[in-house]
């Protein structure tokens, strides 16, 4: 059967109210439309779950952040994310006992940043010394007298920022790059279908986000995405590669799609 004009695929298509009489197949795999949760529901252990689960992984697999998935939830939850407002923190200790200056690269990509620099052994008070936003990716600081061996600790809080002149990976906690990366579903819907997608700088152990993008490729409308809700997960499969596993949510999918892919640190 169709909605919308979007035929369903798998084994069982039903269109059914939610807390109606609801088939028991015993079939993992089969599939239902609950009208009044607005979703699919798949057969899989013996009940009825959001059928978010992309192909070839079980719900519990595609609902687990340890095996690099999202939930349907969190997904919904990233959709509206501003990724250039989120804040980011890189931290070190300072002091070797004869310097007075220390550049401290954060590799935010930004000079708006701000500095904080404290004692690193109780009572941890604040300590005030000259800070120069040197450049996008380092600060500098001044003391009058030299401190100790890694006697203060300097954390710096801002927006990453990526782009020519602003962007680019970093070390510390919270670094993060963004990619755009398109891929083709092909001339026949499907309701998922993986990639493997060049992504620079991804490396083993770090953790990817992928959204759909609405820079969309030539030739498609930006009424496509409202007409065939997608659902992503990703991990980084080798060096510089990306696994990306699409799904449409209560429908199928054909032709290209562009999605933006945000890897961090582990």
């Amino acid at each position: 059967m169709t909605r919308n004009a979007k035929a369903f695929e798998g084994p069982l298509s039903l269109e059914i109210a939610e807390g109606a009489t609801t088939p028991s197949p015993g079939v993992d795999g089969a599939e239902i439309w609950s009208t009044t949760a607005n979703k699919r529901l798949q057969w899989l252990g013996g009940a009825w779950v959001a059928a978010y689960a992309v192909a070839g992984h079980t719900h519990a697999e595609a609902t687990s952040e340890a095996a690099g998935f999202l939930s349907a939830a969190d997904f919904d939850r990233l959709q509206n994310i501003d990724l250039t407002t989120m804040v980011r923190r890189y931290e070190s200790l300072v002091g070797d006992s004869l310097a007075t200056s220390f550049v401290v690269t954060h590799a935010l990509n930004t000079r708006d940043v701000v500095v904080t620099v404290y004692d690193a052994a109780a009572p941890y008070d604040e300590v005030w010394c000259d800070v120069q936003h040197t450049t996008a990716d380092t600060v500098t600081l001044r003391f009058t007298d030299p401190p100790a061996m890694n006697a203060y600790r300097c954390v710096v809080h801002g927006a990453y920022q990526s782009g020519p002149g602003s962007g680019g990976g970093g070390s510390g906690g919270g670094t993060a790059s963004v990619s755009t990366v398109t891929v083709d579903f092909g001339t026949m819907p499907v309701s998922s279908k993986s990639f493997v997608v060049p992504v620079t700088g991804a490396m083993l152990g770090q953790k990817v986000i992928a959204v759909p993008s609405l820079d969309m490729p030539v030739g498609v409308d930006e009424d496509e995405l409202e007409m065939d809700m997608l659902t992503c997960a990703a991990r980084v499969m080798a060096a510089d590669s990306v696994k990306l596993v699409v799904a449409s949510v209560g429908g199928s999918v054909s032709g290209q799609r562009a999605f933006n892919i945000l890897v961090g640190s582990s």
